[in-house]
């Protein structure tokens, strides 16, 4: 069974209900990526008038070449008849069903009755992360054929318990003819495989899902694709070489390896230095999920203006803080009535516990001047108060030049992606030198904060 993401596409076939599978449909199923929608369009004669579950009943199919595609969390959007009302046989019911998942392999009939225990990922950025390459070659001259063939690459584990393994696996994929040398090539698939130790549901894959997207973004400085999902998945083969290919010299192209220039965060040298990387990854993120979905939403969501990407790092920044338990969320209270009883910690003294604990960081993106870091702190407590509260920009010491946004978000961004490191266990003298490669901290150095306004 297969749900894919990575393209649009569309199916025809024959649906139906699954409360009511005596009545079938004809109709055409559309998955639009841009969109994000999945909309199937329906006509016949059918009941449709039986009330589905958006949480456990679905909408199963045929497409015309035989695959079975099941519907999940549909929603009736709308219905109407048309043809002569007068004749009976002449009229049909059109029907209109949004959903939120396509199943692609299998029919399932209740969404609570789907269990999986293996599944396996594809993402459109993993080779970055991967960066090693089993695909090789040899020229025999005497021959003048060019044999090409792929070494098996070790599995990288992310994490290994009873309840859950995840590894990246590599395999060899041939592309056209093995009798028309020049239209084939040889390419290295990259997957993700998930085995679980008991038989789990969507809603648990949905997290882990999420997780390991996060994550893998976080590493590249680039928002990750998930592109399929294949479940039941056959298990790959352990021999150290794949088959080989023969190919005529003259109909070989050479293609320089080609590894990505921009700067990654998190590479496979830290996994392999720290078998526990991902684990406290997924602990910090199961900890700490609604932070981590507000950041990483936000962070790579060009669609946002830029004062509503503010507030939402800010919300982001500030559940982070509060989840993250060597941070006092308490304060004594110094003078007045209340001497001596706690009070919660403000948002000025949320980010300055931050700006202290990675000063080393935090200064030299202010060129080491205190004050012009004091100054851009209490711009942004009143841009959040502002945005938060209402009211006219002249009550409030917050920004007034929307350009300002741009830095500041930076800033915002870089202070969570360096708490990140450190609770996934980098030590500081590392997260120093990593705070380089996070892409907003990086264009920061230099910065004239005079600008922002």
């Amino acid at each position: 069974m297969t749900y894919k993401l990575v393209k649009s596409y569309s199916f025809e076939g024959s649906w139906s209900f699954s409360t009511n599978d005596d009545n079938w449909f004809s109709g055409v199923l559309l998955y639009d990526i841009d969109k994000r929608i999945i909309k199937l369009r329906m006509w016949g004669n059918g009941d449709y008038k039986k009330q589905i579950n958006f949480y456990n009943d679905s909408v199963v199919g045929y497409t015309t070449n035989g695959r079975k595609v099941t519907l999940l969390n549909c929603i009736v959007k709308s219905t109407k008849r048309i043809g002569n009302k007068a004749e009976k046989y002449n009229v049909s019911n059109v029907i209109t069903v949004t959903a939120n998942t396509i199943l692609i392999g299998g029919h399932y009939y209740n969404r609570s009755r789907i269990g999986f225990s293996k599944i396996s990922l594809q993402y459109n950025e993993l080779h970055d992360f991967v960066k090693k390459t089993g695909i090789d070659g040899d020229y025999d001259s005497e021959s003048g054929r060019y044999t090409l063939w792929h070494d098996k690459i070790n599995d990288i584990v992310l994490l290994d318990s009873e309840s859950l393994t995840i590894a990246i696996k590599t395999r060899a994929n041939v592309q056209g003819s093995l009798v028309l040398a020049s239209s084939m090539s040889l390419e290295q698939i990259q997957e993700v495989y998930f085995e679980f130790g008991v038989e789990n549901d969507m809603d648990k894959l949905r997290n882990e899902i999420n997780s390991l997207t996060y994550f893998l973004s976080f590493s590249l400085n680039n928002f990750v694709h998930l592109e399929q999902i294949i479940f039941n998945h056959e298990e790959l083969h352990d021999e150290r070489r794949d088959d080989i290919y023969q190919l005529n010299l003259d109909n070989v192209k050479k293609y320089g390896k080609k590894y990505p220039h921009n700067k990654h965060l998190i590479g496979i040298d830290d996994i392999e230095r720290n078998s526990t990387l991902y684990h406290l990854w997924r602990e910090n993120y199961f900890s700490k999920e609604d932070a981590f979905h507000r950041f990483f939403k936000t962070v790579y969501n060009d669609r946002d203006f830029l004062d509503e990407k503010f507030i939402k790092l800010m919300r982001a920044f500030e559940d982070y803080h509060r989840l993250t338990v060597h941070f006092d969320q308490k304060k004594i209270i110094a003078d007045g009535k209340k001497k001596g009883q706690l009070r919660d910690i403000f948002l000025r003294e949320r980010i300055e516990d931050v700006c202290f604990e990675f000063s080393d960081i935090v200064r030299r993106i202010f060129d080491f001047n205190d004050d012009e870091q004091n100054r851009i702190i209490k711009l942004i407590v009143g841009t959040r108060n502002k945005d938060i509260h209402g009211g006219n920009s002249d009550e409030y010491n917050c920004i007034k030049d929307s350009q300002s946004y741009f830095p500041v978000n930076d800033l915002v961004i870089s202070l969570l992606s360096l708490m990140i490191l450190k609770d996934i266990g980098f030590e500081k003298e590392s997260v120093i030198e990593m705070a380089w490669d996070i892409n907003s901290y990086y264009e920061l150095i230099g910065y004239d904060w005079k600008n922002v306004k």
